[in-house]
């Protein structure tokens, strides 16, 4: 029976993968059941178990008599060209996103968190914890720290929204752009069950650190994020030095 939920569980994510990259495109017809299970080597159960973890994550869509049609989830976003928030990402996808607060509190600055902030140890950080969502699927895990000391007008009002939103808008923050750090691992339990996944789906880690236009830091982040389900494309420009205009 396991050797079965593994076999069904592969198809899945090598046909979710298909979708993400665009060589199943959106609004297409998908391949005959017969074709995949040939193509993949499984029985028709076994792959219409897999299809139907697709349907049922928004991947296709089935209409009666006509089969099944790809439905991308994917966001977009060129974080290297631009620093852009998670809502942000979203709205320009045309997809709604939302977030469920799971801890506002202070804490203390560990060695870790003052470093990035360029605080003193234990000094007063918020912390906070947010699911993020895309059209009401679990997207990532957001944890966040930002001194309790330079922004003390911070509420459950703005952390429910967008934080850029609230540094640009309400502290007329000139924001310069993030540094970002990502690293691939397996979910602990609780992120696991937070993004309603398997807990043997790698996730990646984004460690990002915001800055101000005299480049010092006023946030700092360590995002969870199930890429497998929501893929972030990056677009990188390349400029050559040493290119010479045709005469």
């Amino acid at each position: 029976m396991k050797r079965f939920k593994m076999v069904y569980l592969k198809v899945y994510h090598q046909l979710k993968n298909g979708i993400n990259t665009g060589f199943y495109r959106q609004g297409e017809s998908f391949p005959a059941e017969v074709d995949l299970a040939r193509q993949f080597d499984v029985s028709r159960n076994t792959l219409r178990k897999a299809l139907k973890m697709l349907q049922n994550g928004g991947f296709l869509r089935c209409r009666q008599g006509a089969g099944n049609f790809v439905s991308c989830k994917s966001a977009n976003a060129d974080f290297l060209q631009n620093s852009q928030g998670f809502s942000e990402i979203i709205q320009s996808d045309k997809t709604t996103a939302k977030s469920h607060v799971l801890k506002f509190e202070i804490q203390l600055a560990s060695p870790v968190i003052a470093n990035a902030l360029a605080i003193k140890f234990k000094e007063q950080v918020y912390f906070i914890s947010r699911v993020r969502f895309i059209n009401d699927s679990p997207a990532e895990l957001e944890n966040s720290w930002i001194s309790a000391e330079k922004f003390p007008d911070l509420t459950l009002k703005y952390i429910k929204g967008s934080l850029y939103d609230y540094f640009e808008d309400k502290c007329r923050l000139h924001i310069s752009g993030t540094y970002l750090h990502y690293s691939p691992l397996l979910p602990s339990r609780e992120i696991a069950a937070l993004l309603k996944i398997d807990k043997e789906m790698p996730v990646i880690k984004v460690q990002s650190q915001s800055v101000d236009m005299w480049n010092v830091p006023f946030l700092f982040s360590e995002n969870y994020t199930n890429f497998l389900e929501y893929p972030l494309k990056i677009f990188v420009s390349r400029k050559r030095t040493n290119y010479s205009a045709p005469t």
